[in-house]
């Protein structure tokens, strides 16, 4: 799910990139592959952000991501709960589209970009799902589903 990191009425005509919120508790293994997935995005203007909550750090996480060219913050959080996790990634948000995984999704390498494309095109504020127009569906060479949300008309869908 993308949520603007801005309020609608200030969101900027062009965003400037995506920050990716991850929460996770006690996952490390699922999660180093869907990092794994991450770090190969054909997209540069991103960042990572865990927001790990379990007791142990995830070591081999983080020693990973050492070796990767991407913009990455690993937060050790003390505190437990997955809305938290999700406002706390926010918080340190430094783009404007933040987009928020579970720690268990693997993917391709245009998940960033497709979803920061169909902020572009469309002017949404929230796009939910995986992408494609919501009127071509998957048929026409999305996968899953994106529902965009008009700005203007709050609950409708853009159209």
């Amino acid at each position: 799910m993308v949520a603007t990191k801005a309020d609608p009425e200030h969101f900027p005509e062009v965003p400037n990139g995506v920050s990716v919120v991850i929460p996770t508790l006690d996952r490390a293994d699922v999660l180093l592959d869907t990092v794994g997935d991450l770090t190969r995005q054909d997209f540069s203007e991103y960042e990572l952000i865990i927001v790990d909550q379990s007791e142990a750090p995830a070591e081999a996480v983080v020693g990973f991501l050492r070796t990767q060219a991407v913009t990455a913050r690993y937060f050790k959080a003390d505190f437990k709960g997955l809305p938290a996790a999700r406002n706390f990634g926010w918080r340190h948000a430094r783009y404007d589209v933040v987009l928020y995984v579970d720690d268990d999704i693997r993917t391709d390498e245009s998940l960033v970009r497709a979803h920061y494309e169909a902020h572009v095109r469309t002017g949404a504020a929230l796009v939910a799902g995986g992408v494609y127009d919501a009127k071509d569906g998957p048929d026409q060479g999305g996968s899953g589903f994106v529902q965009l949300v008009d700005r203007a008309r709050p609950g409708q869908l853009p159209g």
